[in-house]
């Protein structure tokens, strides 16, 4: 199992203190790698070889584990295509059942919205053990709202940090040596999108944003019982040369999530 890379840590602001994660209480030290396995590197699988279109944010809602991205990431595979490795099995790559778009209508009219897609994935079909804890359980209690303005932290796959190896020959894959990058951030205000904000990252050194899009954005909370971490939204878009990521906010995610149990495309999204 990889661990995150580590820009930036927030331990500092927890000064030592255990944080609820869902149901679950984790010391500082563990909540990166908690967290990590609910942001999926996608792997597109072809009959030439695969493909490693970014990064992706798995959560589960109610009875359903979807796993949500861009569909700019996306555009070259065709939904059956796209599938994750499960963070304690390397040897497999799974896919969904079902992919979710929103339709351009009066009530859409940014482009955002409409990029992102929702993957449904059964988990009991899988002989996989412990799939659905790879699903981050969405509490409505401590989903992000906007005025919730704390610490966030930021998870993704960025293009230059990923080490993938093709045979020169063959063209197929070698090595795939997966990393996820954890950095914190702070509120930058709404976008001029509706469900869009955005993120000064607060990270050391610099990277190229190219592969964050899909990735998760997650914040630390505090309520009577302590500090917990819950769902702020997904990125959507990243800059070259800039700290400003843009993330679209979890209701609209719970938006997509309402709606994927019945239908393969959904008309509207308000």
């Amino acid at each position: 199992m990889n661990h995150p890379l580590r820009l930036l840590s927030f331990d500092e602001y927890l000064a030592g203190k255990a944080v609820r994660i869902g149901r679950l209480w984790c010391s500082p030290r563990s909540v990166e790698t908690t967290l990590h396995r609910h942001c999926k590197k996608i792997v597109g699988v072809t009959d030439m070889g695969y493909g490693y279109p970014g990064s992706s944010t798995a959560v589960a809602f109610e009875k359903r584990c979807l796993l949500f991205c861009c569909g700019h990431q996306i555009g070259s595979f065709n939904p059956d295509q796209i599938g994750i490795w499960p963070s304690y099995n390397r040897e497999w790559i799974i896919t969904g059942n079902s992919m979710v778009i929103a339709e351009a209508s009066q009530q859409i009219e940014y482009d955002e919205l409409i990029d992102v897609r929702s993957f449904n994935f059964p988990v009991e079909s899988y002989e996989i053990p412990s799939l659905r804890s790879e699903f981050f359980d969405i509490q409505e209690s401590e989903i992000w709202k906007p005025g919730r303005e704390r610490v966030f932290i930021v998870y993704g796959y960025p293009t230059e940090f990923q080490d993938i190896g093709f045979d020169e020959d063959s063209g197929e894959n070698t090595h795939v040596h997966a990393r996820c990058m954890q950095t914190t951030g702070f509120y930058d205000g709404p976008s001029n999108a509706p469900h869009v904000h955005r993120l000064t990252m607060s990270r050391r050194g610099s990277f190229d944003a190219d592969g964050m899009s899909g990735g998760t954005v997650f914040y630390l909370g505090v309520d009577g019982n302590g500090f917990f971490v819950g769902l702020a939204g997904m990125i959507i878009r990243g800059s070259r040369t800039s700290n400003i990521i843009h993330f679209i906010e979890v209701s609209a995610i719970k938006l997509f999530a309402s709606h994927v149990a019945s239908k393969n495309k959904i008309d509207a999204v308000s």
